[in-house]
């Protein structure tokens, strides 16, 4: 089995995700990546710099929980030799909407739409999506478009095991699926008014389309505008954000968020995206609407940090060539920098290990990689690793100091 990182094409969430750090990788095990010889030195970092570790994710402890409900075959005694897969979409209270599990091979999977086939679910109508194995500490989630700068944070565990049993899949609705309105209605329905909007963004620029369904799914009324990637978004989107279309409270049923991507994402054939926010009419048997998480917030919609951060410690970041080792950022647990340099293989999934063999003795906590953008539209993955509140941080390299 094997695992892809977020690509430029395809839509939702990052096109592929890696399960977690401590999670089984396929037969054949990729090269683990080594630093390359120069890192920045070990400086303090400017007051202002600070960049937190992602909020905890909620949804793979009741992951897991539903999934040892459904299968406790899978956990009582697992098999040594072999791995099962579990793909699970849950409903926004957590209960479950479907699952099912088959073994696995040498495979790739990865959360995109082939993966949610199996339950018959389109990922525009997933607030979020990722992997778990069967216990803490092996959990990874992606929220966001990659072709919008995706970012995924991994939950590291010291006593995960170096392969797990059971992988799984799985994608949380924004509220009961309904049948009759499929978010591919929503993208059909605002791709015939707005095609013209679906551009190449410029500079963290993108355009949005804000969207007031019909009960037969076509567009009641709608706004547009344009997003700013780069400025701190709000990390719900909620139904009052819909009452700019003149709507009242009672009148706003379901709401999620969705995306229109063309492109294969080369010089050739650049990615062209359409953000959309969408609300369905309020039935008489729902409730009031309930807010859902904003896909459009990600770890670089921080106000300017986190560019500041990479034009700080990596001066090289948007000049070199494509072809350089990705960079990577060591932060404490309160998010200031620490160390910063760059890998020298591309092999994301092992990050830690490299990490681990510059600082013996760190104990990492979470990982993230996030599409960096400058203001002149050119964007670049980075790495960001948080060490534990308890770890030593570095003072030289292979000479950590004490615990804070």
């Amino acid at each position: 089995m094997s695992h892809g990182r977020p690509g430029s094409s395809g839509w939702l969430f990052g096109a592929a995700v890696a399960v977690a750090v401590g999670s089984l990788t396929a037969a054949a095990q990729p090269q683990t990546p080594t630093l390359s010889t120069s890192t920045s030195p070990a400086i303090e970092s400017p007051e202002i710099l600070r960049k937190p570790p992602p909020a905890t994710n909620p949804w793979p402890e009741k992951v897991r929980a539903a999934v040892r409900a459904i299968y406790p075959e899978l956990f009582a005694t697992p098999a040594a030799d072999s791995v099962t897969l579990v793909v699970v979409a849950l409903n926004s209270d957590g209960t479950v909407y479907k699952s099912t599990k088959r073994a696995m091979g040498a495979e790739t999977v990865d959360t995109s739409q082939k993966t949610y086939d199996a339950v018959g679910v389109d990922l525009g109508d997933f607030q979020a999506v990722g992997t778990t194995g069967p216990s803490d500490g092996t959990e990874a989630i992606v929220l966001g478009n990659s072709d919008i700068g995706a970012s995924v944070a991994i939950r590291l565990n010291a006593s995960a095991q170096a392969q797990d049993p059971v992988e799984i899949f799985y994608g949380v609705l924004y509220s009961t699926l309904d049948p009759k309105r499929p978010t591919s209605q929503v993208r059909t329905a605002v791709q015939k008014r707005y095609a013209h909007l679906v551009r190449r963004p410029k500079a963290g620029m993108f355009e949005r389309v804000t969207v007031y369904m019909t009960a037969a799914g076509g567009i009641d009324r709608a706004k547009t505008d344009t997003l700013n990637l780069a400025e701190r978004q709000p990390a719900f989107l909620a139904p009052d954000d819909f009452l700019v279309l003149g709507l009242t409270p009672d009148q706003v049923g379901a709401i999620g968020q969705t995306v229109i991507s063309e492109g294969a994402g080369t010089p050739h054939d650049p990615s062209r995206v359409l953000l959309i926010n969408y609300a369905w009419p309020r039935k008489s048997f729902e409730g009031p609407a309930q807010p859902v998480a904003n896909q459009f917030a990600f770890a670089t919609s921080d106000g300017g940090v986190t560019l500041a951060i990479v034009n700080h410690y990596i001066a090289d970041a948007f000049t070199a060539p494509e072809s350089a080792p990705e960079p990577w950022i060591l932060l404490d647990h309160d998010g200031k920098v620490l160390r910063a340099g760059r890998f020298s293989s591309s092999d994301w999934q092992h990050m830690t290990e490299p990490l681990s063999a510059l600082f013996p003795g760190m104990r990492m906590q979470q990982c993230s990689f996030a599409a960096v953008t400058d203001a002149a539209g050119k964007s670049v993955m980075v790495n960001f690793v948080w060490l534990a509140p308890d770890s030593p941080v570095p003072d030289v390299v292979g000479n950590p100091t004490g615990a804070k």
